[in-house]
């Protein structure tokens, strides 16, 4: 138990050291510290409870193959939390690559207004008139 209350009184930096080292429960107590506000940021990013889950799981999974690469001098919790976000933002940009493809999202230059022209109904009083300015358009 000595050392389970150790890990509990540790610093964040000693646990990711320890961590480093390969420690098992210093993995299962980043976990315990940081799996909380990993989940909740995911899910608020992707609004599912279970895909945040998984995505939080992938999560960890990076940060500790990456232990590396966190130098002593950074707060874990932010770096764990950045990769959680990088980790919603590509499985966003994954799942939903036309979403940058909105006209809401395109500049003027990037929107083809031959391919968003409506057919213009015959018969109706105007649609005369809106041949016209369709016409007048640039093709």
């Amino acid at each position: 138990m000595g050392k389970l209350a150790n890990l509990c009184e540790a610093s964040d930096q000693e646990v990711v050291a320890w961590a480093r080292e390969g420690d098992e429960d210093a993995y299962r107590e980043m976990l315990r510290r940081y799996g909380p506000p990993v989940l909740d940021l995911i899910y608020r990013m992707v609004g599912h409870r279970e895909l945040a889950e998984d995505l939080t799981q992938e999560t960890f999974v990076k940060a500790f193959r990456a232990l590396d690469h966190n130098g002593p001098e950074r707060k874990p919790s932010a770096w764990i939390l950045r990769i959680a976000n990088n980790t919603a933002i590509d499985y966003v940009r994954r799942k939903r690559p036309d979403s940058t493809r909105s006209p809401l999202t395109m500049t003027p230059g990037q929107i083809d207004v031959r391919a968003m022209r409506m057919p213009t109904p015959r018969g109706t009083p105007t649609a005369g008139a809106t041949m016209r300015q369709c016409r007048r358009l640039p093709q």
